[in-house]
């Protein structure tokens, strides 16, 4: 048993086989900011897949409404972005979609303003598919979840690019307030076959 996961532990470290997920950057906020960007993300060899994972809190001052995380890939801020997404809360469940979107979306990854609460605990996890393929179009997938005294949410969502181009950047940003100092973004790469 402790031979396996010594042999396990020592797969992770020397980037393990296809499939294995590789800590490639993490950064972790020391004051608030309303965005994160990884860039140059095209000089990791090796990797089909990226995959982010999200931990934190979020101020959102006393907007009310839902606040989820926006996702930007090589700046384009056209309307190049289609997303549907499904959440709910354990008593009602929604679902939704846009195409020609200026953004990719992942729904209630910190949760919608209440009772005049302001601060979000949530994460996600999102996958980015096939993000150096430059003959189809790049998909995301998400799941995000939020929670604080009075609400706990929880949402899936997809997401299309569409533009060939391999990915090089991947932007997060709210539409209102700021992730708050301590918030953890870190980025794997997934290894192909």
């Amino acid at each position: 048993m402790s031979f396996m996961l010594l042999g396990i532990l020592n797969s992770q470290a020397a980037g393990g086989a296809a499939g294995a997920f590789d800590l490639l950057e993490t950064t972790t906020l020391s004051a608030a900011n309303g965005t994160v960007q990884f860039s140059n993300i095209d000089n990791y060899e090796g990797y089909t897949h990226l995959q982010v994972r999200a931990v934190g809190q979020v101020n959102i001052g006393s907007t009310a409404g839902l606040h989820n995380v926006f996702v930007r890939l090589n700046s384009d801020s056209g309307s190049n972005y289609a997303y549907h997404h499904l959440y709910g809360d354990g008593t009602n469940d929604l679902s939704s979609g846009s195409s020609g979107s200026s953004f990719m979306l992942i729904r209630n990854a910190f949760g919608s303003q209440a009772n005049g609460l302001e601060i979000f605990s949530g994460a996600f996890v999102m996958d980015l598919l096939d993000y150096k393929s430059t003959n189809k179009t790049t998909t995301m997938r998400a799941l995000g979840g939020s929670v604080n005294p009075t609400e706990k949410m929880i949402g899936i969502s997809s997401s299309l690019w569409n533009n060939t181009a391999a990915v090089t950047t991947i932007l997060f940003y709210l539409n209102t307030g700021s992730f708050n100092p301590g918030t953890r973004f870190s980025l794997y790469g997934i290894k192909g076959e």
